[in-house]
Formats: C-alpha cells, structure tokens, sequence
C-alpha cells in the first residue's frame, strides 16, 4: 500500500483524472444551463408564433369585414341610383301636370264650366300628393346617402386596421428572422 501511495505516476494520474472530472462537471453545468436557455427561447419563439397566428387570423376577419362593407357600399349606391330614377319619373310627371293645369285654367277663364273645374281641382290634388311623394324621396335620399356616408368610414377605418395588423405581423416576422 506504501508503494501505491507514494508513487509518482499515481499522484500525475490522480492529478490529471481530478482536472478532467472538474472540466467534465463544469461541461455538464455548462450544458444543463444551454438546455434550459434553449427551452426558454423556444417558448418563446412558440409564442411569436401564436401572436402572428393571431395577427394573422385578425387580418383575414378584418378583410371579410371589408369585403361586406364593400358589398353593403354597392347595395346602397344602387339604391340611391334607383331612388334617382324615380325621382327623375316623378318630375317629368310632375310637369306634365303642371302644363295640364295651366292648360285647364286657361280654360277655367275662358269657360266656366263646372266639369273642368272638378278635374282642375282633382289635378290640383294630384299635384299636392305628387309633391309629398317628391319629399318623402328626397328625404330617403337623404338618409341613404348619410348611410352610405356611414359604410364608407366604416370601410376606411377597417382598412387602418388591416394596414396596422399587417405591418405588426411584418414586425413580428422580422423579429422572428
């Protein structure tokens, strides 16, 4: 036992084993905290994924959201247009009985006769509710177009935050990167 206790090569080979095992549990350490460095920036990284997946899945319902506006936008223009039209009927009707009246009361100096003044004042009425129904389109006119008015900011206010959401989600990629 004397012999193997003060031999040299042992002490060299005690030495030099002592120095690997520090270096190999100082690796260990070393790789242990690599580990749970790694696994820390995975979730990391696994959550940018979902807030991109979320980005994402924003920007598609804020595109259907658009898409409806657009669509809701077009209802109401041809609405609008065909509200004109009949506007535009009304008028020519309204004229036509304007000159039939003015006609009738040339008439009404020149003969008085009670069968033309009946029909003038039947014309004359005619002329009363052709012109509450030229109101009422002039005011659902109105009111369509405040509509539309209303459709169109809400379409510019969905594209900011399409325009937003996509610039988030070109961040978030490029931080990724």
């Amino acid at each position: 036992m004397e012999e193997i206790v003060g031999n040299n090569n042992l002490k060299k080979f005690r030495m030099e084993y002592q120095g690997i095992y520090k270096a190999l549990v100082a690796s260990h350490k070393n790789e242990q905290a690599l580990i749970n460095d790694c696994k820390v920036m995975i979730s990391k990284i696994w959550d940018n994924a979902q807030n991109v997946k979320s980005a994402i899945r924003m920007a598609a319902n804020e595109v259907d959201k658009i898409t409806e506006l657009q669509r809701r936008v077009k209802d109401e223009q041809s609405k609008v247009s065909s509200r004109r039209e009949e506007e535009d009927d009304k008028r020519g009707t309204i004229a036509v009985l304007q000159a039939e009246i003015s006609a009738l009361d040339k008439k009404a100096g020149e003969n008085h006769e009670l069968e033309e003044q009946v029909k003038l004042k039947q014309l004359q009425n005619e002329y009363g509710e052709l012109m509450k129904l030229k109101e009422d389109q002039q005011q659902r006119q109105e009111l369509q177009r405040t509509r539309e008015r209303a459709l169109l900011d809400e379409k510019m206010s969905g594209e900011k935050k399409v325009h937003a959401a996509t610039q988030e989600i070109e961040n978030m990629h490029d931080q990724i990167r």
